[in-house]
């Protein structure tokens, strides 16, 4: 429900421009003028569905009182079938690992019993009703003299090759089993990088790099043991084509994408650079998009950053339709793009064009504002809090004070996001909405939420498997690159 704190400022009008452009005044200034009256809202956090259609907004209690959305994959089975592929030492370590998940992990004293609660075990009983399955015939055996010849390699293409060998092949023969697992532990040393890792078994299975029996995303990371578990758990669910949870309302016919750029290194020259297009379902489905490599023109650019061509923004729009119909079985009724950068005429043309069959959506500039805002007491501003300039832009808190916690689960003072642009039929408040629901889809981790949007946050290095890959390669989905 919505809450005025303060009053509409009395320059406020129906005429208000819809949208802030290039030219429109900074935010300081914005605020400047308006400083002492202004108004702010307080948005709903966005409930979740776990099992048995029951609700709840934090994904830990959820999951530990109801279990998964779905327990279930596509052979109707109740398991999660785990591969292991590795030197014989590092397969014990990691089936160790598996042993440690399907059972209770405790909570650490040391740490917050809210934010860091004790997990319950990935297992047949409740409240997961999953149960981790592994068998001989899915662990393969690497040599680790062969690892040592290809660590002393130093050719990256003769390396690449030798890995492919040692961990592509194995994992590709797992995946050609009757009984397949459905995910695979890849056991790997310090030295193998992880780009190398995932581009080798790219679309043959979803695998999870281990590390000397640890997850590799938990590494550096500080994450007591019942946390490391929570989050391997999801993530391994999620790669298994099993559903963790999935946002409460959802119409099932939106696509959302977050439209990046990544400057081409290796290129001769210094402005070249690749599109890429983050998609995601609100049913938390996600692809990968590579776009076209094209020249910059900074000389000729009056903005810093790169922009697509008018043609280039249309295909890769067309393209992310063609994925959703291709896994969807139709068009999607509401379309969202997501950049963190403003919008180009030509980009914005070329956008319009290949959307103008579908009746709702909206092209939305994203930003991380440097303005920051106070409260009484103690605590920050409350997550969801949003600060409306008009009916098409303003300012939103994705992270902040969180009453389900009890507390404010960040290191630093939290900072809104800013929607500088929102062209199409979204209004500000729907546009902030959709923000706050996808920082609940970021499968890495089961934190209450992420603070960017799982649109505007690649998973894993996408730009350097792709670089890899080469350009065959044009989607992936996202659970073969986190």
């Amino acid at each position: 429900m919505a809450k005025k704190y303060l009053p509409k400022s009395s320059e406020s009008s129906a005429a208000e421009p819809a949208r802030r452009v290039f030219s429109s005044p900074s935010l300081e200034l914005h605020l400047s003028r308006s400083a002492d009256q202004f108004e702010c809202v307080q948005l709903d956090e966005p409930q979740l569905f776990f099992g048995d259609g029951q609700q709840c907004v934090d994904p830990r209690t959820g999951l530990a009182a109801f279990g998964p959305y779905n327990k279930s994959g596509a052979a109707n089975q109740a398991q999660l079938r785990v591969g292991i592929v590795g030197t014989s030492e590092e397969i014990e370590k990691s089936f160790a690992l598996l042993q440690k998940i399907s059972g209770p992990v405790g909570q650490d004293p040391d740490v917050d019993g809210i934010l860091h609660p004790s997990f319950p075990g990935l297992n047949s009983s409740r409240p997961f009703s999953v149960d981790v399955v592994t068998q001989s015939s899915w662990q393969k055996s690497v040599s680790a003299q062969a690892l040592h010849v290809a660590e002393k390699c130093g050719d990256p293409a003769a390396q690449f090759a030798m890995l492919s060998e040692l961990f592509a092949a194995p994992v590709c023969a797992l995946g050609k089993l009757e009984d397949a697992p459905n995910v695979v532990l890849c056991a790997a040393p310090a030295w193998v990088e992880r780009d190398l890792l995932k581009a080798a078994c790219a679309q043959i299975l979803p695998t999870e790099i281990v590390r000397d029996g640890i997850s590799a995303e938990a590494e550096g990371a500080r994450e007591d043991c019942a946390t490391q578990a929570w989050n391997l758990s999801v993530r391994l669910l999620y790669k298994a084509g099993l559903t963790p949870w999935r946002l409460a309302v959802a119409e099932g016919d939106t696509c959302f994408a977050g439209i990046s750029f990544c400057r081409q290194q290796e290129s001769a020259s210094p402005n070249t650079w690749t599109s890429f297009a983050h998609m995601v379902t609100d049913l938390g489905r996600g692809f990968v998009l590579r776009g076209e490599t094209f020249e910059r023109t900074p000389d000729k650019e009056k903005v810093e950053t790169p922009h697509l061509g008018k043609d280039q923004a249309a295909e890769l729009i067309s393209r992310i339709l063609e994925v959703y119909r291709a896994n969807a079985g139709s068009l999607p009724g509401k379309v969202v793009i997501h950049k963190s950068s403003p919008y180009s005429d030509a980009e914005r043309l070329g956008f319009e064009h290949s959307l103008r069959g579908i009746e709702r959506h909206a092209l939305v500039s994203v930003m991380r504002s440097g303005v920051f805002f106070l409260r009484p007491g103690r605590e920050p501003l409350f997550r969801g809090m949003a600060m409306p300039f008009g009916e098409k832009v303003g300012l939103v808190y994705t992270s902040g004070y969180v009453p389900f916690l009890r507390c404010y689960p960040g290191q630093q003072t939290p900072h809104p996001f800013e929607i500088t642009e929102n062209w199409g039929s979204l209004t500000f408040q729907e546009a902030a909405r959709d923000l706050l629901r996808l920082t609940k889809l970021n499968w890495n981790t089961s934190a209450f939420c992420a603070e960017v949007p799982v649109t505007l946050d690649l998973p894993g290095n996408a730009y350097g498997i792709f670089k890899i890959l080469g350009l065959e390669y044009r989607v992936l989905e996202d659970r073969y690159l986190r």
